[in-house]
């Protein structure tokens, strides 16, 4: 599936922190958040999260708000593989992004942007 969100991606790549993000907006004010990075265990981690932002902040509700593990397992840390696993579900936004529109009840995905 094609990538039609407008979105936005960081990466952070040091000896300690190995971390790309990208961030789409949704509906009302909430905004979808791609996630890898290296865990506190030592793991490859992938989650995709939708929080609101208000005032310039992204507020999470924990519990509320939507929040999905999507692959967590060890591997060899290297750039390559974090980017590879971050682009698996890069090209899988619009899906993620119509499951979190879902969470929260909503009938239609309008992107804004």
């Amino acid at each position: 599936m094609s990538n039609t969100i407008p979105s936005k991606t960081y990466s952070t790549f040091t000896s300690k922190d190995k971390r790309i993000e990208t961030t789409a907006m949704l509906p009302n004010g909430m905004q979808l958040r791609l996630c890898t990075f290296k865990d506190y265990h030592g793991n490859l981690s992938t989650y995709v999260s939708a929080a609101k932002v208000e005032d310039g902040f992204v507020k999470f509700r924990m519990g509320q708000d939507y929040m999905r593990n999507l692959q967590c397992g060890k591997v060899r840390m290297t750039k390559a593989a974090v980017e590879n696993q971050h682009n698996l579900y890069l090209d899988q936004l619009d899906m993620l992004a119509e499951s979190a529109v879902r969470y929260y009840g909503w009938t239609t995905l309008k992107v804004e942007g």
